[in-house]
């Protein structure tokens, strides 16, 4: 019976041992590369959440990468930012250095720069004092692969130089939304490092739609005085598809994963990947890319993979080819695509989709659907691509089409805002404010008031109507028009407009509401003056009521009561109304308006007074 059992534990055991050699047999095929010059990256998203609440993820990544740096020839690895989530607790900034310790000696890494490590995740300001403390210059120092950094003393900024498959390589990481300065630093190390491939790492760039970051995507992603940087569209037409040598941009940010390859103005292909998993569960789940670049075949390839759970996600958005040159194309032709929007210029309608606006280049056009959505098939090369619709100002940017590929070229327009004037503004000064209505006569409420501001660069995103510094409403552009219900009187009214740059500049009138007339005088002439009371010839007893209307085409500033020659009373007003004491007998009486221009006017009735 003993014997039996024996055989039975032993076979057993036998085919346990079968079973994980078959395992890592398979592992090892699926990760190892094939071929001697063959060499891997591996990419760490966002660590923010491990750092703050998942040591043991963080851990966990960089262990298995240790562990495996010989079996899948693992070269460098690379963060995409957000390497803690509370810049100003120490203990996730021990919990990262604890991980990332794990790699010193064993592989070369680099490690950008994300929102969260700037202090207090303001960005903005540009302040890096625990980021520099765990992850600045002085940490990679020892190592020859550590080119340099920008400012001095930061590692906002930096770059290494790498040997990957027996090849030098640059790797540059840039902050957060680079400022120009940090790019016109990376622009004089990509010169200097002309022969080497380039890739390049920066915390957001990519969004989530397989498309570069514009300005409509996130609001922490605009090129504003909040971040003072380029965002992803903008760094690929003045920056990464301007340089021969980028091959790969990598981000994160963006929750989610999203890729693309483009061409460059040179012609040479550039991969872009997104990848970010912060909001699984986890903080992520301890997935990771690793890029398996095959260059004998010119291939990359790219899987998703847990150390943390030992599960590869095999999804076509988490394991996909990248080739490393450009397919030749038989087509003549390449692709536009994108949508035209309103441009961010605060207001409540930026971003909105203008459909119907008209996308066009030299030989082709196209017109945006309700969504602002446009595609456009355009002869390959530099085209300068044009966006315009009516009561929107032309907008044109150059972009490099490829002969085969469909370029993410999203548009952007901004208002003419002399499109539709509310009166002409042509002459008025830059930063000035117009009052179109009221005239300087004195109207009747309800009143209309209406205001146009002008700048000569930029736009006016807001107007603000003050009526005797009381708030009456204000619009997000350069035109003010409204009907305020104001009592009789003269009024202060300023309208006040502000500009892209956050300037305030203002113009102020006074306003005079006419009191509802005395008596009717819409049929009578302009001018006159009307005697409401009493009525001509009319036997009265003293005191006599005398009330009068005026209407004149200009401002009426004195109405004047005469009897019999004599002047009697003086009002500053279009209206007059006053009790006179008189004796017995005829009398004359005369009331006489008088305008701005110092004109006047007379109306003459004659009274008995018992």
């Amino acid at each position: 019976m003993l014997s039996i059992i024996n055989r039975k534990f032993r076979f057993a055991a036998s085919l346990s041992i079968c079973i994980f050699f078959l395992v890592t047999v398979a592992l090892a095929k699926k990760q190892t590369p094939a071929a001697p010059e063959d060499f891997t990256i591996v990419v760490l998203p966002d660590t923010q959440y491990y750092s703050a609440s998942y040591p043991q993820i963080f851990n966990a990544q960089t262990r298995w990468i240790a562990d495996n740096r010989d079996a899948l020839n693992i070269q460098l690895v690379i963060g995409v930012g957000d390497i803690v989530d509370g810049p100003m607790e120490i203990a996730q900034w021990q919990n990262a250095d604890a991980a990332v310790r794990l790699l010193d000696g064993v592989v070369p890494y680099v490690l950008a720069i994300g929102n969260h490590d700037y202090d207090n995740v303001l960005p903005g300001a540009r302040q890096v004092t625990n980021f520099n403390q765990w992850f600045g210059p002085s940490r990679y120092a020892g190592y020859s692969w550590y080119g340099g950094n920008y400012p001095d003393g930061s590692n906002e900024n930096f770059y290494a130089t790498v040997r990957l498959g027996g090849r030098s390589y640059l790797v540059l990481a840039l902050e957060y939304i680079p400022r120009q300065s940090a790019l016109d630093w990376a622009d004089g190390i990509l010169r200097a490092n002309a022969d080497k491939p380039v890739i390049l790492v920066t915390h957001s760039y990519m969004y989530r739609d397989n498309t570069t970051v514009d300005p409509c995507d996130t609001a922490d992603n605009t090129a504003s005085t909040k971040t003072n940087g380029a965002d992803g569209m903008t760094m690929w037409r003045q920056f990464v598809g301007q340089y021969p040598n980028i091959t790969t941009v990598l981000s994160g940010h963006i929750l989610g994963v999203g890729q693309r390859s483009d061409i460059g103005v040179n012609g040479n292909l550039v991969n872009q990947m997104l990848v970010d998993y912060q909001g699984w569960a986890n903080g992520g789940n301890g997935y990771l890319r690793i890029m398996t670049f095959q260059p004998s075949i010119g291939r990359v390839q790219v899987q998703t993979y847990s150390p943390y759970l030992g599960v590869y996600l095999t999804d076509a958005a988490n394991q996909f080819d990248w080739n490393l040159a450009a397919t030749p194309s038989l087509s003549v032709n390449g692709n536009l695509k994108g949508r035209v929007r309103r441009g961010r210029i605060g207001t409540p309608s930026d971003c909105a989709a203008i459909a119907g606006a008209t996308v066009a280049t030299a030989d082709a056009s196209a017109s945006a659907d309700g969504t602002g959505a446009y595609s456009l098939d355009t002869i390959a090369g530099p085209r300068t691509v044009t966006a315009s619709g009516d009561g929107w100002l032309a907008s044109t940017e150059t972009d490099m089409v490829a002969a085969g590929f469909s370029m993410d070229a999203p548009m952007f327009l901004y208002p003419d805002q002399n499109y539709q004037s509310l009166c002409d503004v042509s002459s008025a000064p830059d930063h000035s404010v117009t009052f179109c209505a009221p005239g300087t006569a004195p109207t009747p409420s309800p009143v209309r008031i209406a205001a146009q501001s002008k700048v000569n660069q930029g736009f006016v995103n807001l107007m603000q109507l003050y009526v005797d510094g009381a708030s009456k409403g204000q619009t997000y552009t350069n035109q003010l028009d409204t009907t305020l219900d104001l009592a009789s009187g003269t009024h202060r009214v300023v309208a006040k407009a502000r500009d892209t740059s956050g300037v305030y500049f203002s113009n102020t009138i006074s306003v005079s509401i006419a009191a509802p007339p005395i008596c009717d005088v819409s049929s009578a002439p302009t001018p006159s003056v009307t005697i409401c009371a009493p009525a001509p010839n009319a036997t009265v007893s003293s005191p006599v009521q005398v009330t009068a209307q005026g209407k004149d085409s200009f401002p009426i500033i004195r109405m004047q009561l005469y009897v019999d020659g004599v002047a009697k009373y003086t009002v500053s007003s279009d209206q007059l109304n006053t009790p006179i004491a008189l004796t017995s007998g005829v009398h004359r009486l005369s009331v006489v308006s008088t305008n701005n221009a110092n004109a006047t006017t007379k109306a003459t009735i004659s009274v008995t007074v018992q």
